[in-house]
């Protein structure tokens, strides 16, 4: 049996180095999200590389713990998946975000940007629009709408063509957003006189 760390933690670790935990992963991945790279180190060394799965690097991005995402990445363990880009969006943990983009190769999903925008990480996004071609859904302004994110709503509406749904003006509305509900009405309202104005010409000649 492997022994427990001798450093102080609040981890309670002693109870996690015994050979009867059902999910081997869960010890690795509860270090991960606390942050530490030692607890993280010992249990690997203790139990063998085959404990760490993909989800221990997507479980550093969501968490932001950019130490440990490092760590595993420069000793190529098993990768990760597309949910490390997404859920560091989520989270608003741009320095994961630009890392996994600079050195790995799983990218992420329009879900990213759809998750930064609905959290109000313009940052993010920004980062996203730039350096990323996923894109986003109709999600991203829905969402940031419900949320009272203008700022998003501006950047999204001046620099993407996705736009947004009937769900923007109605959730800005049902979470008292009315500065929100007011500018996407303009814009709807500025839409539709564009697409009427050409009808109402051909008609006047």
């Amino acid at each position: 049996m492997c022994q427990a760390p001798q450093e102080s933690t609040e981890l309670a670790v002693d109870e996690y180095f015994v050979d009867d935990v059902t999910d081997r992963s869960f010890p690795l991945h509860h270090a991960i999200v606390h942050g530490s790279l030692s607890l993280v180190q010992r249990w690997i060394q203790c139990r063998g590389q085959e404990i760490v799965t993909r989800y221990a690097m997507d479980c550093a991005a969501a968490h932001g713990q950019m130490a440990i995402l490092q760590w595993l990445h420069h000793r190529n363990f098993s990768g990760c998946t597309t949910d490390a880009m997404d859920f560091a969006a989520l989270r608003g943990h741009l320095n994961v975000v630009t890392f996994l983009h600079c050195h790995r190769a799983e990218g992420g999903r329009f879900l990213a940007m759809d998750f930064a925008a609905g959290q109000g990480h313009l940052d993010v996004v920004k980062y996203l629009h730039t350096h990323r071609r996923e894109g986003c859904s109709t999600m991203a302004m829905d969402a940031a709408a419900s949320n009272g994110h203008l700022d998003v709503l501006v950047f999204l509406h001046t620099h993407r063509r996705e736009g947004f749904t009937s769900k923007a003006i109605e959730g800005a509305k049902k979470y008292g957003h009315h500065d929100i509900a007011a500018y996407l009405q303009s814009i709807s309202a500025a839409r539709l006189e564009a697409l009427v104005a050409p009808h109402a010409q051909v008609t006047a000649a």
